[in-house]
This record gives C-alpha cells, structure tokens and sequence, in this order.
C-alpha cells in the first residue's frame, strides 16, 4: 500500500469576508531610461509602461478600474518604490533609496488588487 500525502486546503476566508483579486500585473518591469523605454514581462491588464524621469514611471491598465479603490504591491528588491499616483487607467510608480533621492531599479514586479 502507497502513502500519498495530501497537502491540506488552505481555510476558508471568514463568512462575508471577500479576498482582494488581482486585476493587473507584471514581472520584472524592467526600465532601459537610455531610450525611455520599459520592458515588461509577463504583464497581466497592463498594457504599456513609460519612462517618465529618474524614479518615475507610468503604468497604464489594458482594462480600466471603476474606481481607485485598489492596492498596489511592489517588490522592489530594498528600494523605497510606491504608487505616487492612482488614477482609473493608470500608476504611476515612483522609485526612491534610503535618503529619499529619485532612482532607477533595475527591476521590479508590480501587482495590483481590488480590495
């Protein structure tokens, strides 16, 4: 007789509680500011991304959101990246260091959720 194990289900979200939904997404946006160009792989209802300045960068939705109740989640590899800005049909992304001065990743991965 084999032994399979099962890993367990995860629990279920409480009664009447809804869990965020990923609405949009990319991978390793990668920023190339020599000709102000972004390289996104894997993107997921984000259909373009442009070089703004150092440290900026706008995000544009293929779809856009009804409202701007959503979150953005950046993994930004140690630098200080956050939404500067949230509108229906875009981000924009704004990438600092640790003494708050404008800086360009070399990567980072931007998810986005519907709370």
């Amino acid at each position: 007789m084999a032994f399979c194990y099962q890993q367990p289900l995860p629990p279920a979200p409480p009664v009447g509680a809804t869990p965020p939904r990923l609405v949009a997404s990319a991978f390793g946006v990668v920023p190339l500011p020599m000709d102000f160009n972004i390289a996104l792989e894997g993107p997921f209802n984000l259909i373009a991304a442009v070089y703004l300045d150092v440290g900026l960068y706008l995000l544009l939705f293929g779809a856009e959101q009804p409202d701007t109740n959503y979150h953005v989640l950046i993994n930004d590899g140690g630098l200080h990246i956050a939404a500067a800005e949230k509108a229906a049909g875009y981000i924009m992304i704004a990438a600092k260091d640790a003494m708050e001065t404008p800086v360009d990743p070399s990567s980072f991965n931007v998810e986005v959720y519907r709370l």
